[in-house]
């Protein structure tokens, strides 16, 4: 990598820390870009290269958050031959996350969900995801992984609606219903 890479990468990780902390210290409303700017010791106009909205900076926030728990989940779900258990593994600590603080979880799910329609980065994660969990589920659905991946993913989003709109009380309930979720679809890849 070039230093510019490097430098680069850098000032995105400084971003992205800043902008975590102080929508977890304030809260995402009375967070401003100009103070996401200062905590991470860069100027306003550095900070609109690398994210033009505040909505961008919690992508950043969001897109760093969420492929290390999608790698860490992976790996989870790999470790159990059980598939509900599999994607109970998967999605648990993405609960926790949205979990920290459903108001950002609110505001993280609108604007994951909304950006994939225009941000490469964000439909290639989202994409490439379903294709994993496909891969994870391929031994108990054969041939209809990927349509039994996106049915997860379409539960999984329902669970997660659910629980950031106060339906479901903790990450854990969450976790057990998509997990209760999957073992229904199970029966169905099994007839």
């Amino acid at each position: 990598m070039s230093r510019r890479e490097r430098k680069k990468q850098e000032t995105r990780s400084a971003i992205t820390e800043a902008a975590r902390a102080l929508f977890a210290e304030r809260g995402y409303g009375a967070t401003r870009t100009r103070d996401i700017a200062e905590a991470a010791g860069i100027a306003t106009g550095t900070l609109f290269n690398y994210a033009p909205t505040k909505e961008d900076v919690v992508l950043l926030v969001w897109k760093a958050r969420a492929t290390a728990l999608m790698e860490s989940g992976l790996a989870a779900a790999a470790a159990h031959a059980d598939p509900a258990y599999g994607v109970a593994a998967l999605f648990g600590p993405i609960f926790c996350f949205y979990g920290e603080d459903l108001e950002l979880g609110k505001v993280f799910l609108q604007q994951a969900t909304y950006a994939s329609a225009t941000d490469p980065e964000m439909a290639a994660l989202s994409e490439g995801f379903v294709a994993r969990i496909g891969l994870i589920l391929a031994p108990h659905a054969g041939l209809s992984a990927l349509h039994a991946a996106l049915n997860v993913f379409a539960a999984y989003h329902t669970v997660l609606t659910m629980l950031l709109g106060g339906r479901l009380s903790s990450p854990e309930r969450a976790t057990n219903m998509l997990r209760d979720l999957v073992r229904v679809q199970i029966h169905g890849w099994q007839t």
